[in-house]
């Protein structure tokens, strides 16, 4: 029969259980310590770690023969115990798991074990599954630096038979057998309370995870042996209590890292963090991200675009530095009243400064910073919607031609993505009751509309959201899709005062400007969105009213960029994603506005609506003023991938590996379309190497002969004043400028398909 004992001199074992939203299961292991028909004297000590206590009163009523300890919230394992001990009259100590159940004599056979053996410091059972058969792995060797990069990183998974692992995991251990270790699992351990406070106890640092690592090192150190007993046994009911929290991967890294600190030093443990955060989701973005910087930087000094727009930039750029003219606006739009902001000339200047003044600097700037947006597209799709979609559309947006082709030419659209995935992730984190974010939020409108104008779209977005959360506010309703009123703190003077101030930084050109020439950027600019909408709908009954670049046949020019977005080689394949996207679009609608109580309750449904909203504002936005152009496809570009990989998945019934198979397939059949063509600038394409503008140039060097000359555009778009600024930089960087005053000797640059012609006039 089994003894229970409150008196101080009779108690032999203390066991102690941590208690973390495991209610069921706890009481079912009270059931079968007080069934075990233990002939040792225990006591039994309950550590309640839930944040709300709900299980003393049962306590009360069915166990009054258990000690109940609260804990102030959830203080940790280690440290639970450590409270557990503080109320323990036994020699021995008994942690045990809240998941696991006893047999009978295991607690005997525990304390006679270490009763004939005082060498030993700790002793376990052997834990046993639901089948009562005996876990594989339990109990290691020393966790040292290099058994852990063998044995717990990506290197067991490949090489899982490595002689490390073999003998680190115990291997060839024979369950039916005790044998001697490092470590015992702290599932259920048993040690001498002398020993314990002789070594400190736990270390409370360790919230969860590596204790027993950090317990059994102590106690070996101390002089006393581990080990485990097979004829001591316990069921275990793995993870109960751990898979109630959201958190397990962080604190499971956390503890490790440690561990290793304590033991072996920062510069090990960051060592061996390196190795162990390396997974299979690391190993596919690293992959991601080498081909994405392959495909930016291959060929780039040949290959680069270099488009007379882009002289727009690169002149006052140069002009800065040589004579310190800082332009307050950019180039103008196809409005010329209207200026695309100076942010790109001041990057462009700081980066022609650093190496002197060769253009093709600025090209792998904007190369790298394009593998770094693929690194924040991932984390952005991880965050909002899944690893799997993450991962599709990563590849997708990797090796998009369209994608890649401006991620190759420094121009002032091609940072537009970067800026846009990170708005799009902050107003994720914004209704998420971040409200912190807001003057971030801010800042990358302003920053946005200083690159490209037509993100002013963006402005439209936010402000729909913050809308939708001040209504909500003001009915006091659910906030956007959040229980919490997350609008209402953003009414914080000192919040609101910071983001006014934070949009305020990046548009002080434009303002200063406007100073000067009558707020064309802002008031007057405000004005004319505020027409463009209104005489929108009217355009569409009376074409007079219609602006130039909005005319219905030119949809086929965005489908053609779609076209490069999604797949370059064919036009029936994205023909037919944009067909089962919109398909999955109005199912996801009707399916959602049928179960809209419950839906605006879930995670995933606010990424899908931000998703919308950013979309279509988008996509109307650019179509009030005109049918969107390559430049604007980029702007749009990251939602059209994001909704592509999502539908993928849709259509294959959420089978990943089918998924990734199929991006597989398009992404292949786009890289080579890239390399076939020279990134587009082979056979018809149109668009004109680097190395054939260099050629032109070394042209005109040679015609002129050192004489004054003047530089005529001929050919397509050399109507335009920008048409030979591109060659006026290229020229000036060799050493030769064209003259500014009119000179006798012209010298002709003829543009046809994706060859330069040039000769004398």
């Amino acid at each position: 029969m089994q003894k229970l004992s409150t008196k101080k001199n009779n108690v032999s074992v203390s066991i102690i259980i941590v208690h973390y939203k495991a209610r069921d299961e706890l009481f079912d292991l009270l059931s079968s310590i007080k069934n075990s028909k233990s002939h040792t004297n225990y006591e039994a000590i309950i550590v309640d770690n839930d944040e709300k206590k709900s299980i003393g009163i049962d306590f009360l009523r069915h166990f009054n023969w258990v000690k109940y300890v609260s804990s102030e919230g959830n203080i940790g394992f280690g440290a639970g115990n450590n409270l557990g001990v503080k109320h323990a009259k036994g020699k021995f100590l008994f942690f045990l798991n809240p998941d696991t159940k006893v047999f009978q004599n295991t607690i005997n056979n525990l304390v006679n074990f270490l009763l004939k053996n005082k060498k030993f410091g700790v002793i376990s059972p052997i834990l046993l599954d639901v089948n009562l058969a005996p876990y594989p792995l339990q109990g290691t060797l020393e966790l040292t630096p290099t058994r852990a990069i063998f044995a717990l990183s990506f290197i067991n998974k490949i090489f899982p038979n490595n002689p490390i692992s073999r003998k680190f995991w115990l291997s060839t251990w024979n369950r039916k057998k005790t044998i001697e270790t490092d470590v015992v699992p702290g599932t259920a351990m048993m040690i001498r309370k002398d020993i314990f406070e002789k070594i400190g106890g736990f270390d409370d640092r360790f919230f969860l995870f590596f204790e027993e690592n950090d317990v059994c090192r102590r106690v070996k150190n101390s002089g006393f042996k581990v080990g485990i007993l097979p004829n001591a046994k316990i069921v275990h009911f793995w993870g109960r209590s751990t898979k109630k929290r959201k958190d397990t991967e962080k604190i499971f890294s956390k503890s490790r890292f440690l561990y290793f600190k304590k033991h072996f030093g920062i510069l090990k443990a960051l060592l061996v963090e390196s190795f162990l955060r390396i997974n299979t989701t690391i190993i596919f973005l690293l992959a991601i991200m080498g081909i994405s910087l392959f495909l930016r930087v291959f060929k780039l000094n040949e290959l680069m675009m270099f488009i007379g727009d882009q002289g727009l930039f690169y002149l006052p750029a140069r002009d800065m530095i040589l004579y310190g003219t800082i332009p307050l606006v950019g180039p103008e739009t196809s409005h010329p009243w209207i200026h695309h902001g100076a942010l790109w000339t001041y990057v462009l200047a700081i980066i022609l400064w650093l190496f002197q003044f060769n253009p093709l600097a600025p090209a792998y700037f904007i190369a790298i910073l394009g593998v770094i947006t693929i690194f924040l597209f991932y984390v952005t799709l991880n965050s909002m919607f899944d690893r799997r979609t993450a991962i599709l559309g990563s590849i997708l947006y990797a090796t998009s031609p369209l994608i890649v082709m401006n991620a190759r030419m420094p121009y002032h659209t091609s940072p537009i993505p970067f800026f846009v995935i990170i708005l799009f992730f902050l107003s994720f984190k914004l209704v998420k009751g971040n409200s912190w974010v807001l003057p971030v939020v801010t800042f990358m409108l302003g920053t946005l509309y200083n690159h490209e104008i037509t993100t002013f779209v963006y402005f439209i977005a936010v402000g729909i959201i913050l809308g939708f959360g001040f209504t909500q506010h003001l009915k006091k309703g659910a906030g956007f899709i959040k229980k919490e009123l997350w609008f209402k703190k953003l009414l914080d003077k000192r919040l609101v005062l910071i983001s006014i101030v934070s949009f305020l930084v990046p548009m002080i050109p434009f303002i200063l400007y406007d100073i000067f020439y009558g707020g064309k950027q802002t008031i007057w600019f405000l004005i004319w969105v505020f027409w463009r909408v209104i005489k929108f709908p009217i355009s569409l009954i009376d074409r007079s009213f219609a602006s130039p670049g909005s005319n219905p046949s030119t949809l086929l020019e965005f489908f053609s960029y779609y076209n490069q977005l999604i797949f370059a080689s064919s036009s029936m394949i994205p023909l037919i994603i944009l067909f089962m996207t919109i398909i999955f679009v109005i199912w996801y609608l009707i399916r959602n506005i049928r179960f809209q109580k419950r839906i605006f309750d879930q995670k995933i449904s606010s990424s899908y609506i931000l998703l919308f909203i950013f979309l279509s504002v988008g996509l109307i936005g650019l179509s009030i003023h005109r049918v969107p152009i390559e430049a604007d496809t980029l702007l749009i570009a990251p939602f059209i991938l994001i909704l592509t990989s999502i539908s993928i998945l849709w259509i294959v019934k959420n089978n990943f590996v089918l998924a990734l198979i199929c991006v597989i397939v398009v992404s292949t059949f786009n890289i080579q379309f890239l390399l076939s063509t020279d990134f587009m600038t082979k056979d018809s394409f149109r668009r004109i190497a680097f190395y054939e503008r260099m050629k032109a140039v070394e042209q005109i060097i040679a015609i002129a002969s050192g004489n004054p000359y003047n530089i005529v555009g001929e050919g397509e778009l050399s109507e335009f004043r920008s048409f030979t600024l591109g060659y006026e930089y290229l020229l000036w960087w060799k050493g030769h400028p064209p003259e500014t005053r009119n000179v006798p000797l012209k010298i002709v640059i003829l543009e046809k398909g994706n060859k330069v012609s040039v000769f004398k006039k």
